[in-house]
C-alpha cells in the first residue's frame, strides 16, 4: 500500500484532515502524528506547529520512522494577488524562502512538473485550483501593504511559513512533494495576529486564540468574518486534501 506523509502547522488545520482517517490511529510522541487510511491510500498525518525548526524537526521524526512515497504540505495560508479569494486552492509549482526585508537573501526550491496534471484530476474532482508560487516567510504578513511588497519582490501566489523547508528536506532525500493550500485571508483582509500570538496558535489552537483577541478589541464583526472564514476553509481543505491523496500519481 502506498504511504503518504500531509503535514499541516496548526490544530485547527488537522481537525477537518483527521476526520478523513479510516482506522485512524495515534502515534506516541511530542508532535502529534496520526496514521490512517484515505481512499484506499496509507496516510501519515502530521500537525508540526509554525515556522521552520518545528517543520523541519516534524519532518526529521517522521523520516526517522516511517518511509512515506510521497509528501504533502498543506494548510490555510494568505493570498498575494487580487486574483485569489477566500478558500481558493493552490499548488505549488515553486516554493521561495525570504526574509521580509528585500536587502536579505532568498532561496527558490522548484517543485515537481506533476501539479499540472494534479490540477487537472482536481477539476476532474470538482475542486478548482490555481499552480503558482509560495512564499516561505519567518513571521506571520499580516496586512495588505506587506503582502504587495511581498507579491512584487517574489512574484509568489500566497505566503504560508512551513513548505520551503518540508519540501527541501525532502526533496533532498528524493522524495516526490509538492505543496496545496487554501486561502484563508485575501490580499485586502488584515489578521489581528502578531508574533505572540502566532506561539498562542501552535499552542491553543488558531480559532480559540483569534476569537480571544478579537472579544478584547470588541471588534465583533470580525468574529463573524473569522468564523465564517473558519468553517468554509476547514471543508475546502478536507474535501481538497482527500482529492489529492486519492488522485496524484505518486
Amino acid at each position: 500500500m502506498r504511504e503518504v506523509a500531509v503535514f499541516t502547522a496548526l490544530r485547527a488545520e488537522l481537525c477537518p484532515l483527521k476526520a478523513l482517517l479510516c482506522h485512524a490511529e495515534r502515534q506516541s510522541g511530542e508532535i502529534p502524528i496520526h496514521t490512517g487510511e484515505i481512499e484506499g491510500t496509507r496516510v501519515i498525518l502530521v500537525c508540526s506547529g509554525i515556522g521552520e525548526e518545528p517543520s523541519v524537526a516534524a519532518a526529521e521524526a517522521v523520516r526517522s520512522k516511517y518511509s512515506p512515497s510521497a509528501v504533502l504540505s498543506t494548510g490555510f495560508c494568505g493570498g498575494l494577488v487580487r486574483e485569489l479569494g477566500s478558500c481558493d486552492v493552490v499548488l505549488s509549482s515553486w516554493v521561495v524562502s525570504t526574509a521580509l526585508k528585500p536587502q536579505e537573501n532568498s532561496k527558490k526550491l522548484f517543485l515537481r512538473d506533476e501539479t499540472i496534471s494534479l490540477r487537472r484530476f482536481l477539476e476532474d474532482r470538482g475542486v478548482r485550483a490555481r499552480v503558482g508560487g509560495f512564499a516561505s516567510v519567518p513571521r506571520p504578513v499580516l496586512s495588505p501593504g506587506e503582502k504587495r511588497q511581498l507579491a512584487h519582490r517574489t512574484g509568489a501566489l500566497v505566503v504560508e511559513m512551513e513548505t520551503f523547508h518540508l519540501g527541501a528536506f525532502f526533496l533532498a532525500q528524493e522524495v516526490p512533494f509538492v505543496g496545496m493550500r487554501v486561502v484563508f485571508d485575501s490580499l485586502e483582509d488584515c489578521l489581528p495576529v502578531g508574533q505572540l500570538a502566532m506561539e498562542k496558535l501552535a499552542r491553543w489552537g488558531a480559532r480559540h486564540t483569534l476569537w480571544q483577541l478579537l472579544l478584547r478589541a470588541g471588534d465583533h464583526s470580525r468574529i463573524w468574518w473569522l468564523s465564517r472564514n473558519w468553517r468554509r476553509a476547514q471543508v475546502v481543505l478536507g474535501k481538497t486534501t482527500a482529492a489529492v491523496v486519492g488522485s496524484w500519481s505518486w
